[in-house]
């Protein structure tokens, strides 16, 4: 196979039967040849790290012969070069900066030195807005969406005189689903036959100490499977728990409660 070398970036290429002609390793190199108008051909010349020898493929200003010598470059020169000393513009302080920009220590001298270079159009400005009358907007006294009381509105939207009458307007607003599920749960208990005497609630009390967990402080009396997932008031379903598991347990099935106290534990 014939072997020639690119016109463009001089590398080696292996030239295609097709094409016995072939002058450019890649399309990047036609079109790059293509392309310069004019411009000469790249020269080769040495990397600004390592000192090896390469010829610009990409961009005609490439200094480093690859990305790693131009990110060793940059890491030798921003990073381990210790920052120079500059002055302060205004307050005449020494501080060291990377930046060829920054002309002050801080963000207090800065608006500082801002505020004496520009102290006629401050002036000027205060001026003009102290001048400026400005039309009196009279309070706006409106009643309570709830109680009627006038209270002095403060904002666009504000209907009602205080946190407790609003409150009680969503309140007033949700009461009839509310008592819709209040009205389903008593109705659950009611179903059941099996209830609970005062001797039983005693006796189940008597045991001391938590279903769950063991602990003997703050029982309480537990629906074993929630009424909510088909469960009832029966005693077979009332078992002794502690405050802290009859809480955290809420709706959860018993096996579910289980493997997430035996996680915790754990």
């Amino acid at each position: 196979m014939t072997k020639n070398l690119c016109e463009w970036c001089g590398k080696q290429f292996a030239m295609r039967p097709k094409w016995p002609h072939q002058r450019f390793c890649s399309k990047h190199c036609r079109r790059k040849n293509e392309n310069r108008r004019g411009h000469p051909k790249p020269l080769p010349r040495a990397c600004r790290q390592c000192g090896r020898l390469f010829t610009p493929a990409r961009m005609p200003l490439q200094l480093y012969c690859s990305a790693t010598c131009r990110g060793t470059h940059w890491y030798i020169n921003n990073v381990q070069k210790p920052a120079p000393a500059r002055k302060c513009a205004h307050c005449g302080e020494s501080f060291k900066s990377r930046s060829w920009v920054k002309q002050f220590c801080s963000k207090v001298c800065q608006q500082a030195a801002w505020s004496k270079r520009n102290q006629f159009k401050i002036r000027e400005a205060g001026r003009k807005h102290r001048n400026v009358k400005r039309p009196l907007i009279p309070p706006i006294y409106e009643p309570c969406a709830q109680c009627g009381a006038v209270f002095h509105v403060r904002a666009a939207n504000q209907e009602y005189c205080s946190l407790r009458c609003r409150n009680a307007a969503a309140y007033e607003a949700n009461r009839e689903r509310e008592l819709a599920r209040v009205h389903r749960r008593i109705a659950r208990k009611k179903a059941v036959i099996d209830r609970l005497t005062q001797e039983q609630i005693i006796e189940k009390l008597a045991v001391g100490y938590c279903f769950y967990c063991g602990s003997e402080e703050r029982l309480t009396l537990d629906h074993f499977i929630p009424l909510i997932r088909g469960g009832a008031t029966a005693r077979g379903n009332i078992v002794i728990a502690c405050k802290a598991c009859n809480s955290s347990k809420g709706t959860k099935m018993p096996n579910e409660y289980l493997g997430q106290l035996s996680m915790e534990l754990a």
